[in-house]
């Protein structure tokens, strides 16, 4: 009964990252990275990491139910980062972000976990609706043609897709 956990759980990731690691067009990855600026990848990607970092603070503060300032959000994320990528689950961050929670707020086990759990709760959330978005409007496809509403609409609808787990993460 227990032997087919321990498959999903590793053998069905490694099987499907093989697949798309077979599917990569190496040369032209090769080629995009020959003619990359290397200075202007390492803004991006500093970039990018702080707005995430940031955003995912921001979302920590508003499901907090004690007072949490920014700069100790922003750090409990940064770390929880770090064990999130560095451990094999995503189990490590979640710890340590209750554990920080309960060590700078004052707070109970049980309030932390349920922050955390919260937390998460709005992640889905927002994934649930970017699905929503791109079922109803990017995935309107009529007999293999896009209906020509959604066609004239899709630059605006791509755009709307790609903000939207931001506007979500904030409003939250």
């Amino acid at each position: 009964n227990y032997a087919i956990i321990p498959f999903f759980r590793y053998g069905l990731p490694v099987i499907l990252c093989g697949l798309l690691i077979g599917m990569i067009d190496w040369e032209h990855v090769a080629r995009l990275f020959r003619e990359a600026r290397v200075a202007q990848l390492l803004l991006a990607l500093a970039g990018h990491l702080w707005v995430m970092l940031h955003l995912q603070s921001i979302r920590l503060r508003s499901v907090s139910p004690r007072r949490l300032p920014a700069s100790d959000a922003f750090r409990m994320t940064a770390i929880a980062q770090f064990f999130q990528q560095i451990l094999p689950t995503s189990f490590g961050g979640d710890a340590s972000r209750a554990w920080q929670l309960k060590r700078r707020t004052g707070g109970s086990w049980g309030e932390a976990v349920a922050v955390i759990a919260n937390f998460r709760l709005v992640g889905l959330g927002t994934l649930f609706v970017c699905g929503w978005f791109y079922m109803v409007f990017a995935g309107g496809r009529i007999g293999g043609h896009l209906s020509s509403g959604v066609a004239e609409a899709l630059p605006w609808i791509r755009t709307a897709l790609v903000l939207a787990p931001f506007v979500l993460a904030v409003a939250w």
